[in-house]
């Protein structure tokens, strides 16, 4: 087997930048993305990757850590957050903790893990609203017992709008729907005391950011849309692009953090009485964008008379991801390569000579083959060539351990008079 190492000058590596398309659509408290139906038993989502699949047996990789495991193992072997054991309800196990149990489902310090890590990964939404007074736990000194109390706020505000001030500060820039609390002279209004529609975009669809003017919302009832927004200006705005509200800004996003705010409270495609939340039927309106997923509309779903089935979104976006990849060229030099150990590279011809003689009985022997001549001709004979044909490129690290294959769709004929530099490409 040939060996060759690899130079400075054919080993390089790059980051390419690619921007993977979702299309996602929520209907009563599911999540279909790109047009898959959600997996069994779940809301839908992105789905995460199943590390056993096509596994069985003892080929199965367990996300887990010995109850017997030390600190060094829980590094070393961390499981990744995006993959899965799907056949199994074994819960991962954080870093740094400790197990206790062989089920591998608990943990000192941090009391028992009641569900395994979640097959696919969610788009959520959240509808809040200014608040004044909250109830918060406490310690109680004197009776040394968990107390709950109603704390009062010196100002009403929306604390999911309060937490995103700061993160908004490096979009002023790009527009001043980003101040939160626009005086008079500017917008006239102030987000941290409205009620917002929040849509959150995890990491994984994302990646490093949602690239900008890739962002489109669409509200349907009963199949037809009644409005739609666009940040067709790339700067965060989402603008109305179809709806009463046409033109008007009803919305900003935040890129970096995978985040949408929906503020425009402008009546949509007339009053179709929907009951989003409980109590009496509500208008169409953005704030109602995403009604159904992991909010009180769903529990609404089966109350008579309730008609919140007749609403779905469409929610369609472009991630950023960088993919860091190393190019290594393999050559096969002129005058090497030309020789194989194949069985098939010797003559099948029986050699000469192959057994002997020597007093009573016989032995045999290997004798020298001959290399099988598979140059073609139209002339009774032709010249002799060796000629092997490469299938297949092994690369190893230093030590010498295997660490990929390149396979060739089709197997190359190598002669002594020719080169080849194989280009071969790996994800890192």
């Amino acid at each position: 087997m040939y060996k060759y190492e690899f130079t400075d000058e054919e080993i390089f590596t790059n980051r390419i930048k690619a921007y993977p398309e979702f299309n996602l659509f929520m209907y009563l408290g599911n999540l279909y993305v790109n047009n898959q139906s959600p997996k069994s038993g779940t809301n839908g989502g992105l789905g995460v990757y199943n590390i056993n699949n096509n596994r069985s047996g003892d080929l199965k990789v367990y996300p887990f850590v010995d109850a017997s495991a030390h600190k060094q193992d829980f590094r070393k072997r961390s499981p990744n957050p995006i993959v899965k054991l799907f056949s199994s309800d074994k819960g991962f196990i954080l870093p740094y903790q400790y197990v206790v149990s062989n089920n591998y489902g608990s943990y000192n310090a941090g009391g028992t893990i009641t569900s395994s890590y979640s097959e696919v990964v969610p788009i959520t939404r959240r509808y809040t609203s200014p608040i004044s007074t909250f109830t918060a736990p406490y310690y109680d000194v004197g009776s040394g017992s968990i107390g709950t109390g109603n704390i009062t706020l010196p100002v009403t505000i929306n604390f999911t709008a309060s937490a995103l001030q700061t993160a908004a500060i490096k979009y002023r820039t790009r527009s001043q729907h980003f101040v939160f609390d626009s005086p008079a002279t500017m917008l006239n209004r102030n987000l941290l005391t409205s009620n917002i529609n929040f849509i959150f975009i995890p990491s994984m669809y994302c990646g490093s950011s949602i690239k900008p003017g890739s962002v489109v919302l669409d509200y349907f009832i009963t199949g037809s849309k009644i409005a739609s927004c666009h940040d067709k200006n790339e700067n965060g705005e989402l603008f109305e692009t179809t709806g009463s509200a046409s033109g008007s800004v009803v919305g900003i996003v935040f890129y970096k953090e995978g985040v949408i705010m929906l503020t425009g409270s402008k009546q949509q495609g007339g009053n179709n009485a929907i009951q989003y939340v409980s109590g009496s039927p509500s208008t169409n309106t953005w704030l109602h964008y995403g009604a159904t997923m992991n909010d009180t509309a769903k529990a609404h779903v089966g109350e008579l008379n309730n008609s919140v089935s007749s609403a779905s979104f469409g929610l369609n976006f472009k991630g950023t991801s960088y993919i860091n990849t190393m190019t290594l060229l393999a050559k096969a030099p002129r005058g090497h390569l030309n020789h194989s150990n194949n069985p098939t590279y010797k003559s099948k011809t029986a050699p000469e000579n192959t057994t002997a003689t020597t007093g009573s009985g016989n032995f045999y022997y290997e004798s020298s083959s001959k290399i099988k001549n598979i140059v073609t001709s139209s002339h009774t004979s032709a010249s002799f060539e060796k000629t092997t044909y490469i299938s297949k490129i092994k690369v190893y690290d230093e030590y010498q351990n295997l660490i990929g294959i390149a396979t060739m769709a089709k197997p190359i004929k190598k002669t002594e008079d020719k080169e080849y530099i194989f280009k071969l490409k790996l994800d890192i």
